[in-house]
């Protein structure tokens, strides 16, 4: 079902190559290594009514692995999987995942991206990162951008929500989906790192 909700994506409209940056970890040794401890964070949810904060290492205590996706409201790489993800951690919460989007954008309001994601249906925390602290302690370049991590905050994966190298949603594997499978199936994940093809985040100047 996964798999057919992310090629339903692959018909929406194709980003000007121009807005598209593909980063792989060998370009940028500022990620967190595979298996390195993922940094701690604490930030406010956008979609709680009171801004209630989110800390990563509480989230960890309660279930056991967090999968973090750098989000943004405007890009077209993005917006393709807000029909999907919903879905994805409604699926794997049941299994002791927990999804959580970080906004860096310093150009994406408060206000906008609440009131995108609220009718989008999402049932997950949305968090604010104001100045991209969190973004350059963990290195993200793109959204979207994954960092799966278990206990202890050990990073498990870094990389793309699928395989999007033909433009935005494009449907490929479902490389997300199939990591989580096999570690919740107590296999070894069948790749543990991807390059990863979106918009770059919108840091604040001098940033």
């Amino acid at each position: 079902m996964l798999r057919n909700a992310l090629l339903v994506g692959a018909a929406l409209a194709i980003a000007p190559a121009a807005l598209a940056q593909t980063a792989s970890p060998e370009a940028t040794p500022e990620w967190p290594a595979i298996g390195s401890t993922a940094p701690d964070f604490t930030l406010p949810n956008l979609l709680a009514e009171d801004g209630a904060p989110v800390t990563l290492s509480e989230v960890l205590a309660e279930k056991p692995y967090a999968a973090i996706i750098w989000h943004s409201v405007t890009c077209p790489f993005v917006l393709p999987y807000d029909s999907v993800l919903p879905g994805m951690a409604e699926q794997y919460g049941e299994q002791g995942v927990q999804f959580i989007a970080i906004n860096s954008n310093h150009d994406e309001t408060d206000e906008q991206v609440r009131e995108h994601l609220t009718g989008a249906g999402f049932n997950f925390p949305v968090l604010r990162d104001e100045g991209n602290v969190i973004a350059d302690e963990y290195g993200a370049q793109n959204t979207p951008e994954v960092f799966l991590v278990g206990a202890g905050r050990t990073l498990l994966y870094h990389g793309q929500i699928s395989d999007n190298s033909s433009g935005p949603g494009a449907g490929g594997e479902p490389t997300l989906a199939n990591v989580l499978s096999a570690i919740l199936a107590g296999e070894q994940p069948p790749v543990t790192e991807t390059p990863h093809r979106g918009c770059t985040v919108h840091r604040v100047r001098g940033n």
